[in-house]
């Protein structure tokens, strides 16, 4: 086919070699430019974005952060202590045993020291045959770490006011027991508490008639009137000691409330409350939680003293 004349036939486009090179160096060299400009607007975008995010975390609500904060601690002790989630509240089975001795109010004044530290000493027998205390190789008695557990305890007693002012004592005070007896000790005295559930009931009682009585006790390891206010006042007036009993169940919870509030109120007729710790309303709450549930030994015992307080303190 014949091209017209009038057109004029296009030369064909001829590069040389080194202009070709020239020509791939320049757009290497842009492509790497606009690469390396994009990551570093991409970088300082992303730095840009985290510092505003940490800002935002930073200035959450104070109440937000220390409400996570705490439950992280809570699940992190729970953890190191071999403990699981926290027991939903249950019902305190019904005992098929009674108490052979159901005094009334305030015959336990009756109870010679002879007696309650017979009994007390009876009960560490107990536990050093048990297997699964054997099985943490303590190197002595449980009576001897029991000891060595009260002057941990009472030599750094915790915090019973201003606990809220920083994160820093709130924290020591949820974690309070931990770091003076670290996970084995924790996890000691949880399975003491869990073996012995039955009996823990009787125990407790045991225990409070011995730090109470007056006589001299020739058995070693009663805590001082200080140390018991101190952690009476801990159990029943702050976080950290409300956090601590929630972990446990119901009837050790409830117990430790109702000998705290018995201590606080001997504290108040000596006139040894220095914190001016006002316990009417924990009559009410201890009270509501022992006529609440069934199956306690001592039941009567409990509703007589709470009734007494009730009038004492003028609670109607």
């Amino acid at each position: 086919m014949m091209e017209p004349l009038n057109r004029k036939r296009k030369r064909p486009v001829t590069y040389k070699k080194g202009h070709t090179f020239f020509y791939f160096i320049i757009i290497a060299i842009l492509v790497i430019a606009g690469f390396t400009g994009y990551r570093m607007v991409e970088s300082r975008h992303k730095k840009d974005l985290d510092s505003l995010e940490k800002k935002n975390l930073e200035w959450s609500g104070k109440n937000d952060k220390l409400r996570n904060r705490i439950n992280s601690l809570e699940k992190t002790i729970s953890r190191l202590s071999g403990e699981t989630e926290i027991p939903p509240e249950e019902e305190i089975h019904e005992s098929v045993e009674q108490s052979d001795y159901l005094p009334d109010e305030g015959s336990e004044a009756t109870i010679s020291v002879s007696e309650v530290e017979r009994r007390i000493a009876a009960f560490f027998v107990h536990l050093d045959k048990q297997e699964y205390i054997k099985e943490y190789r303590l190197g002595r008695g449980t009576y001897e770490v029991y000891e060595e557990t009260i002057v941990k305890i009472s030599e750094m007693p915790p915090l019973l006011v201003n606990e809220t002012e920083s994160l820093n004592s709130m924290f020591m005070n949820i974690a309070h027991f931990y770091r003076l007896l670290g996970v084995e000790g924790i996890s000691l005295i949880r399975d003491v508490l869990s073996y012995e559930n039955k009996d823990m009931e009787s125990t407790m009682r045991d225990f409070f008639l011995w730090y109470m009585h007056s006589n001299n006790s020739g058995l070693k390891g009663r805590p001082s009137q200080q140390a018991l206010y101190e952690y009476a006042g801990f159990f029943l007036n702050t976080i950290g000691g409300r956090t601590y009993l929630m972990r446990r169940d119901s009837k050790i919870r409830i117990l430790t409330s109702y000998y705290s509030l018995l201590i606080l109120d001997r504290a108040n007729d000596t006139k040894q409350n220095p914190y001016g710790i006002d316990i009417r309303p924990y009559i009410r709450l201890v009270h509501g939680d022992i006529s609440g549930k069934t199956g306690f030994m001592f039941y009567p015992e409990y509703i007589k003293r709470l009734a007494r307080l009730k009038d004492k303190y003028n609670i109607y």
